[in-house]
């Protein structure tokens, strides 16, 4: 439609990178309103109907143009959605002009009140420049605090990942037919585990686990969901897994047989801002590419400074 048409963002989530996984979670969209005006039609057997004209419009647009308040543009008692198909506007000036009100999506607008998505830093005021910043403007990492938003979810499972996604969407253009447009969902979504002690990441070992232990084959984690999602296409020895928690951001973990045979070596290596930094999975593949057999293993985890960790894990297939 060649206009600057941004209406806002959603925020979604999934437990797969399919689209039809993904679950609404949370909306931003600016407070705008769509204006249905009575058309009359020419056919005297046909009835009259509210269709919409326009593209949306703002709350001040609006109360510039049909409040009749003594300062129209700065009258707050102004509401569309006093206006409604049963009780529409009429013009005073144009008795022929009726119309009304409703919102546009879902018209979450203010953070933290109308919406859960809210600014972290709210006090902060827009940058002078968008492409110089002060170093007071920008985060320890280098990003703009007047950008920064969070929403938090809740109730998740600890030891499963999950796909979250933003988009941003337009309004459209009624004039023209086209629908509202919106980037894809599976486009730029981020898999990442839920963490539970953002603030306690360890940075040594000492606390690793490793589950499920003992992993059992007649457990049915894939059809469970716990394995293998997004990748129905693969064989189902192809996707089981075990998962290491509470890594160092930087680690080896190697698992041996109780002779001593090294089974795999898997080098960690994850930001530690990362939501993953703490969790490395392994397919239970050897460094042979061959399956593991049921039997008991043992694992040592060795972060930077040399500090080890051992454990026990047991697989029955």
């Amino acid at each position: 439609s060649s206009k600057i048409d941004f209406e806002g963002y959603h925020v979604f989530i999934a437990r797969d990178n399919c689209k039809e996984s993904f679950s609404l979670l949370a909306s931003y969209d600016q407070l705008d309103y769509n204006k249905y005006v009575l058309v009359t039609n020419d056919n005297p057997h046909d009835e009259d109907e509210f269709m919409i004209l326009d593209d949306p419009f703002s709350l001040e647009e609006l109360r510039c143009m049909y409040s009749s308040a003594i300062d129209p543009c700065n009258d707050s008692t102004f509401d569309p959605l006093n206006y409604t198909m049963s009780t529409p506007y009429f013009h005073f000036q144009f008795p022929d002009s009726i119309f009304y009100f409703t919102p546009h999506d879902f018209n979450q607008s203010e953070f933290g009140a109308t919406t859960d998505i809210r600014k972290i830093y709210p006090n902060e005021p827009p940058p002078k420049s968008n492409k110089h910043f002060l170093p007071d403007e920008l985060t320890e990492d280098g990003y703009p605090k007047y950008y920064e938003y969070e929403y938090i979810v809740n109730n998740l499972l600890p030891t499963v990942p999950y796909w979250v996604s933003v988009t941003a969407f337009d309004f459209g253009s009624f004039r023209t037919g086209l629908n509202t447009l919106e980037s894809g969902i599976t486009l730029f979504a981020k898999e990442a585990y839920p963490n539970t002690s953002w603030d306690e990441k360890p940075n040594e070992v000492g606390r690793v686990y490793v589950y499920p232990n003992p992993y059992r084959q007649d457990s049915w984690y894939r059809v469970n969901g716990l394995e293998g999602l997004g990748e129905w296409d693969r064989s189902r020895d192809r996707v089981r897994k075990v998962t290491f928690a509470n890594l160092p951001s930087r680690c080896w973990i190697r698992i041996f047989s109780l002779d001593g045979d090294l089974i795999r070596e898997l080098w960690h290596n994850v930001d530690s801002d990362d939501p993953n930094s703490s969790y490395k999975e392994w397919d239970l593949v050897t460094r042979n590419s061959q399956m593991i057999v049921s039997g008991l293993y043992y694992w040592v985890v060795e972060d930077e400074q040399g500090h080890t960790q051992i454990g026990k894990l047991v697989i029955l297939m």
